[in-house]
């Protein structure tokens, strides 16, 4: 399995003490989600709390697993729209592309790599497979987006963490397609 390289400490850190609570998702309703951004807010909270006091943020030990696969973002969000494109290394040796323009609320703009954890045996989606996404940004300790992935009336099948430069606070979601890609294996 091929792993990203984060060469920031800090980023690698960040996305490592953040993948447990994106992994809780998978197999969750999608309406889970409104939820999770609260938990998440709450979370930012703490983090920021610990780093005002000094006392420094919590060691990460997630351990990634085979359906962890290596991913990029990119995206580009202004008021209300914006786009983005996901790739992911699947475990059927390709890169898969998602594309999709969303409708939400914020600013931003970057790319950023990590993981994308799927449910246990999800080796790769269809081609033309369209499913419905949520993405959001979180600016605790280093600027991460989160996706999350789902097929219409089905409950969350993946989702992707990543460390990215640029990142303005925001959020969103709509439906896109993937596309097989290059072959990375």
């Amino acid at each position: 399995m091929t792993r990203p390289n984060i060469p920031d400490p800090v980023a690698e850190q960040a996305l490592r003490r953040q993948m447990p609570n994106v992994e809780a998702m998978l197999g969750q309703e999608p309406e889970a989600l409104a939820r999770y951004a609260k938990e998440e807010l709450a979370r930012k909270e703490r983090l920021e709390q610990l780093l005002a006091s000094g006392a420094g943020l919590p060691e990460a030990n997630a351990v990634l697993r085979d359906e962890h696969y290596f991913c990029t973002v990119d995206v580009a969000f202004i008021v209300c729209y914006g786009t983005v494109t996901a790739s992911v290394n699947f475990g059927d040796g390709y890169t898969w592309d998602f594309k999709s323009s969303f409708w939400g609320g914020g600013a931003c703009g970057g790319k950023g790599a990590g993981w994308s954890p799927w449910g246990s045996g999800f080796i790769a989606p269809n081609e033309g497979e369209t499913m419905w996404f949520q993405i959001q940004s979180v600016q605790a300790t280093a600027g991460e987006i989160q996706m999350f992935f789902w097929r219409a009336n089905q409950p969350i099948l993946g989702g992707i963490l990543v460390a990215a430069a640029g990142v303005g606070a925001f959020g969103g979601g709509g439906s896109g397609a993937w596309h097989r890609g290059t072959k990375w294996r």
